[in-house]
């Protein structure tokens, strides 16, 4: 019955297309037009598709899309709209476990990579921290602990924080980094290991590098969650992390989060809207990621922002981008002989 009315809906918008285009004079053969609800074309799609699974390029996996929780949909880039949003804009720090390997003299230090986000609801993803391999990157000791921060974006680190003055004790370049070991907040490997893959284990948790990494704003290492971003899922391709997204259709995390988290909603709706019309939303589960980080002693600091955001076209809600099962057809393999 849903597939009948929506034939009707689209056969309607044809005959009103067709007529404006005959009245423009455009040329065709408008007797006999092309369109996908055709069912020999639907036929011949099939048989198609269906030689491509014979040759085992077709596969299931999942990458990341734009979500909208309150329409339980994907949303193609074309669709989503952008206006102004509130959000928390932290810096979290992460414990460096094998400092060592940049110089000796930090082995008995607490070292920390840290990172800035306006997507604290993300941190339960996170599986990697990437940095820029050619910026400089300075190791600055800072009320006792040593944080780790681009060169290039120290001072505005520094004010942005208001730790005060810092003592510089290294510099290294951005690849110096790469394979550093570092422990995540409130996360663990051996409470994560019962939902990810080996491979994922045995590769998350370091820093990597990647192009995507700018000195824009932030830290210059950026905090990367595979199943909640594209350049994050591309990071995680590259070096064997799985697109880890434990977040539901209806934005709420899965029993893949620590027990205090399980349950919460990224996004709640409020009922009110801003002056572009947007809905304003509330998220529990950025306020207790952040009391989580509070507790454990890992949030740097913490101010709101407003910046553009992506809403979704149907609801005005903000959405998210959430890694989905999806069907891939590989590429770097032949179709034919």
């Amino acid at each position: 019955e849903f597939r009948r009315m929506c034939r009707e809906y689209a056969s309607h918008w044809v005959k009103v297309q067709k007529e404006d285009f005959m009245r423009l004079g455009i040329l065709a053969k408008w007797n006999s037009p092309y369109l996908t609800m055709d069912p020999k074309y639907q036929a011949t799609e099939v048989r198609e598709l269906g030689r491509i699974f014979e040759r085992g390029v077709i596969y299931r996996g999942k990458k990341p899309v734009y979500w909208c929780m309150f329409c339980t949909t994907a949303e193609a880039e074309a669709e989503v709209e952008y206006g102004e949003k509130k959000d928390p804009s932290i810096y979290v720090k992460f414990k460096i476990n094998n400092p060592e390997r940049l110089d000796p003299s930090l082995e008995k230090e607490n070292v920390y990579a840290v990172i800035w986000t306006t997507t604290p609801w993300t941190l339960p993803a996170n599986l990697a921290i990437t940095v820029n391999p050619s910026a400089l990157y300075v190791l600055v000791k800072v009320n006792g602990e040593v944080l780790i921060v681009a060169k290039e974006l120290l001072k505005q680190f520094l004010e942005e924080t208001s730790l005060g003055e810092g003592e510089v004790l290294l510099t290294v370049k951005g690849e110096d980094l790469v394979g550093l070991e570092y422990s995540h907040p409130f996360n663990t490997k051996e409470f994560l290991k019962q939902f990810l893959k080996p491979q994922t284990v045995e590769n998350m948790f370091k820093i990597y590098p990647s192009e995507f990494v700018t000195l824009d704003t932030g830290t210059g290492l950026v905090h990367t969650a595979p199943g909640h971003g594209n350049e994050d899922y591309a990071v995680g391709q590259k070096f064997g992390l799985e697109p880890f997204a434990p977040v539901d259709d209806k934005g709420f995390y899965t029993q893949e989060v620590i027990p205090p988290l399980r349950g919460l909603r990224v996004f709640e709706q409020t009922g009110r809207k801003n002056k572009e019309n947007y809905r304003i939303v509330r998220s529990p589960a950025n306020y207790q990621v952040i009391e989580l980080l509070k507790e454990k002693n890992a949030l740097v600091s913490i101010k709101d922002i407003k910046h553009s955001y992506p809403h979704c076209w149907r609801c005005k809600s903000p959405v998210i981008f959430r890694a989905t099962p999806q069907w891939f057809v590989a590429m770097d393999k032949p179709l034919k002989d």
